[in-house]
């Protein structure tokens, strides 16, 4: 495996830890209204398709993935940063109601957790069709 490849592949595990680690923070928030379960849930897939990725990285190091570079580092930067935004709300002891509240007002870029996860969405397409595009 070149430079490039290791690189890669770290940049595909630090992503998936990231994406991990918002994972968790998604599942500390209780309860749970239904836009943080569909949040978890795309969360959930998008760290699905990381593993795959990972695991095609490790297999298959002749497969030119490199244009996955650029999304990744963003993904990551993205769920690191909500998992911060995240984890203010857990820091804050108040009532169910209160952190619901809260909760709709988490934003990343301007944007509410709804757009949020279509942006996970869109990272897990755009590896999805790497990975299908790198198979053929």
């Amino acid at each position: 495996m070149n430079d490039a490849e290791c690189g890669l592949a770290g940049l595909a595990t630090a992503t998936w830890q990231a994406g991990t680690k918002l994972w968790k923070g998604i599942q500390s928030q209780q309860p749970q209204p239904h836009g943080v379960v569909v949040l978890a849930n795309e969360n959930k897939e998008l760290n699905r398709v990381l593993s795959l990725l990972q695991k095609r990285l490790a297999s298959s190091p002749d497969d030119d993935l490199s244009a996955l570079e650029l999304p990744l580092r963003r993904c990551e930067y993205a769920c690191v940063n909500v998992e911060l935004e995240i984890g203010k709300l857990s820091s804050k002891s108040r009532d169910n109601l209160t952190r619901s509240l809260d909760w709709q007002r988490v934003q990343y870029m301007g944007e509410n957790m709804d757009d949020f996860r279509d942006l996970l969405a869109g990272y897990r397409m755009t590896i999805s069709v790497a990975l299908a595009d790198a198979t053929l």
